[in-house]
């Protein structure tokens, strides 16, 4: 389990309701090509945030950490025996081909392992990475379970998430562009296997390798079931199932996202003189950690990307009946985001759209038995979440329909999740006609902004209330 240093909260809720809720939220819906999700424990008490954004985390959620990685700009760099199987890999994959691409970026992989790491001087495990990380982001939309594989075996060139630890590739140390890299391959290894963890019916989880390393592998048919077996056949590792499948789904999630966030945290609180200790000042997140891609897009080594870091394990504990410390690490995560303290406008609309979608989910979280100070807390993220998603909305001269730009999809996300969220904690107070309020509210923001499974949860909420209030209307 993840130990974080001793964190000091910095957004609380709102104290008083909003003057008007936003009613104009939100997105386009962002396929991922996952699995159905899991509807969320009980223990969260009927509000299905996780569900509803779900589809936002594993779409959106650290797309760009390949960025990071890949390294194809420049055939030339690679030496022959790599640069035209590679080449034709790519041209495949550009052209949607992709069974002839796995062929070639398996030979092209093949072609690399066979060559010493001088041979790909400089930056050999640079390069090497940016082979496996090229080919699983190709995989990824259309067999998650083979891209994690892929990526797995990605990470195993790499030593521990510390400057100077020795890269079994190389045989020689790991400079902080290397530890950032690997820190890349945990998030999105990470993030596929809550995603894979939080299925409906968990695919089958592989234990082996993809067998890269001498240009094994099968590409199977293309379906989850075909490339667990697969994997299986090529490289001899075992295949869990079942309810087996899903536990080490959400293990694998855990172990890797906590290590990306124990690392980012190491390197971002590297120039305190103590990073935690007895008596020592608590460390404020979004004020203290310091990351090399501060200031760039979401998804890679910054503070945004450590927030949504936090917010997928986050999720992987919510589902395994963990909501209190869910609810620690989203709140840490939104301190993320929003830093204390922070002067006006100095925090990018993007970083505060997510920031109010990480607030629906602690609501969800906040509402743990179904008390009423339980639904008090609840209300308020959500009503905080609204607030904070149209001033966000404002700030940045966003309007309503079709988003153009993450930062707004994500916003309307928020807003359209926000609503339905009043919606479902006034239908638990038995409050049908405020509730049929917010799921209309909820149902035209998100229809107008086409998100897709916020409309189809919101219809759903709509016709249950309906048929409550009419059969109580038989009985009288």
């Amino acid at each position: 389990m993840l130990r974080l240093p001793r964190l000091v909260p910095a957004a609380r809720p709102l104290s008083r309701p909003l003057a008007r809720p936003l009613v104009r939220p939100l997105a386009r819906s962002l396929s991922t090509r996952a699995p159905s999700p899991r509807p969320p424990p009980a223990s969260q008490g009927g509000l299905r945030v996780s569900h509803l954004f779900l589809a936002l985390a594993g779409g959106a959620i650290l797309i760009t950490t390949y960025g990071i990685l890949e390294w194809y700009s420049s055939l030339r760099v690679w030496p022959a025996s790599i640069r035209e199987p590679l080449k034709k890999a790519l041209k495949a994959r550009n052209h949607g081909e992709t069974d002839k691409a796995e062929k070639y970026f398996l030979s092209a992989l093949a072609a690399a392992h066979a060559l010493p790491p001088a041979a790909l001087a400089p930056e050999p495990l640079h390069k090497m990475a940016g082979l496996y990380a090229t080919f699983a982001a190709m995989l990824e939309g259309y067999n998650p379970i083979r891209a994690y594989v892929v990526l797995r075996d990605a990470r195993a060139l790499f030593g521990d998430l510390v400057p100077g630890s020795v890269a079994p590739y190389t045989g020689e140390g790991m400079g902080e562009g290397d530890v950032v890299r690997a820190i890349g391959l945990a998030q999105k290894m990470g993030q596929i296997a809550a995603r894979m963890g939080g299925a409906a019916a968990p695919p089958p989880f592989p234990t082996g390798s993809m067998g890269t390393e001498g240009g094994g592998g099968e590409g199977g048919d293309g379906g989850e079931e075909g490339a667990a077996a697969a994997l299986l056949r090529s490289a001899g590792g075992e295949v869990l199932t079942g309810a087996e499948a899903g536990k080490a789904w959400d293990e694998a999630a855990e172990a890797h996202l906590s290590a990306a966030i124990a690392a980012m945290l190491k390197m971002g609180l590297a120039h305190r003189p103590t990073q935690e200790g007895e008596g020592g000042e608590p460390v404020v997140v979004g004020r203290d950690v310091r990351l090399p891609h501060d200031g760039e897009d979401a998804g890679r080594v910054n503070r945004r990307g450590l927030g949504m870091t936090m917010e997928t394990l986050a999720e992987v504990y919510g589902r395994r009946g963990r909501p209190d410390l869910a609810g620690q690490l989203v709140l840490q995560a939104i301190t993320t985001l929003l830093p204390p303290q922070a002067e006006p406008g100095s925090v990018p609309p993007a970083d505060r759209c997510q920031a109010a979608m990480l607030m629906t989910s602690l609501s969800s979280y906040a509402l743990g038995p179904r008390t009423q100070p339980a639904i008090a807390a609840s209300r308020s993220w959500s009503l905080r979440a609204l607030q904070e998603a149209e001033a966000a909305t404002k700030a940045a001269g966003w309007g309503t329909g079709l988003p153009t730009d993450m930062g707004q999809a994500v916003c309307q996300r928020a807003g359209s999740v926000a609503l339905f969220n009043l919606g479902m904690l006034a239908e638990m107070e038995g409050d049908e006609r405020g509730a049929r309020k917010y799921f209309n509210a909820a149902l035209a923001a998100a229809r107008d902004s086409g998100f897709a499974e916020g409309r189809r949860e919101a219809a759903e909420a709509l016709r249950r209330v309906r048929a409550k209030s009419e059969a109580k209307d038989q009985e009288k």
